[in-house]
């Protein structure tokens, strides 16, 4: 194989989309985990406001991490 085989635009494309991707996904379970672990909390000391926000919170991020995996599988498998 020779170097003028490899399309380094692709190549970098591909390292920087990866590194994109994994940064997100760990961003938004990290989100779902700090909302469940926080609204639980709160949930326990009466603080039911607080509560709530943080359970939006792990909703939210739940659901962009589950459309970020969706998302991720039609593209492999296309």
């Amino acid at each position: 194989m020779t170097l003028a085989a490899i399309d380094w635009g692709q190549l970098f494309e591909l390292v920087w989309v990866s590194a994109v991707a994994g940064f997100l996904v760990s961003l938004t379970f990290s989100g779902l985990i700090l909302g469940v672990a926080k609204a639980e909390e709160h949930r326990q000391r009466a603080r039911h406001a607080v509560a709530s926000a943080y359970a939006v919170v792990a909703v939210i991020s739940g659901l962009v991490f589950v459309g970020g995996v969706v998302f991720a599988i039609s593209v492999i498998v296309s």
